[in-house]
């Protein structure tokens, strides 16, 4: 075992005479928890999603649970830093309870994105903590807050899945199918994100309309715009396919889903027409037309 020297020991004294007290001020100034919070009113320190997912794996549900939380109103969120390591909230929102409401209307409108219509919200759980916190870094005198935290429990449910894709496309509003754009359409066909058993959701509707416009224009059909085409959806239960229905009322729709199936078909419509059909839990069939 080496010792110290007596010009190595000097050098360790300085260090820790000089950085380590600015090390442990640092430090210190990294665990203030909240700054700047509302004085004689109850604030929102953290919110938190829980969901149940069985279909999804522990690393698919975290990430879910964490791209829902980025839905709650703005007026929910939390603004926060690292400092060495440490949160520190920085002015936390005055707790609303309206703000409930509005965040899972945000949250079940992400989740209709993704293709997850049968959501429901089963509990949001409010908590209420009163603390003693200094609104300034070295401030003696510190007063009684009540923090709120906030956890919103949800069923995912069944997701809509892609049974089968088709195209309908014409050249022209007097033909139907048997054209060059319908040849193009199937001939490219192995190249749609749209699979069978794969997750229905709006941006893979929408990326495939982008892929076809981008197709066509490549191939001389240079009128072709993405702004020409537009999906529409035709069912014997409309309010299984609204995506303009509240919350309460798509869980509604989801419940009755659950003991009658109803056939589905959606359409996108274009220069020429495109079907699409799609089957799962609550889509039997989706279909693409053109406009």
């Amino acid at each position: 075992m080496r010792l110290i020297q007596h010009g190595e020991h000097t050098v360790l004294h300085r260090f820790s005479r000089f950085f380590l007290p600015m090390f442990c001020l640092l430090w210190l100034a990294g665990c203030v928890a909240v700054k700047d919070a509302p004085v004689g009113r109850p604030y929102v320190v953290s919110n938190v999603v829980k969901l149940e997912a069985p279909d999804l794996n522990k690393e698919q549900k975290t990430v879910l649970e964490e791209r829902l939380v980025g839905f709650v109103a703005d007026s929910l969120s939390v603004p926060s830093r690292l400092v060495l390591g440490f949160t520190q909230i920085l002015k936390p929102p005055v707790f609303d309870s309206s703000t409930l409401g509005t965040s899972q209307y945000y949250m079940n409108g992400f989740l209709n994105s993704e293709g997850y219509y049968g959501a429901s919200f089963d509990t949001v759980l409010v908590k209420f903590d009163t603390v003693r916190r200094s609104n300034k870094f070295f401030q003696l005198e510190k007063t009684r807050r009540v923090e709120v935290k906030t956890e919103f429990r949800l069923k995912l449910g069944k997701p809509i899945r892609i049974d089968t894709l088709m195209y309908a496309f014409s050249d022209s509003s007097a033909l139907r199918n048997d054209t060059l754009m319908q040849e193009m359409a199937i001939a490219n066909q192995y190249k749609s994100g749209l699979k069978k058993g794969s997750l229905y959701s709006k941006q893979a509707i929408a990326a495939e309309l982008d892929r076809l416009t981008a197709y066509y224009r490549q191939n001389g059909f240079f009128r072709m715009s993405r702004a020409g085409l537009l999906a529409e959806v035709d069912t014997t239960d409309p309010s299984l396919v609204n995506f303009d229905l509240d919350p309460i009322e798509q869980q509604l729709a989801a419940q009755k889903e659950k003991k009658i199936l109803q056939p589905v078909s959606a359409f996108l419509k274009g220069p020429a027409p495109i079907p699409i059909f799609l089957n799962s839990t609550m889509l039997t069939a989706f279909s693409f037309i053109p406009m």
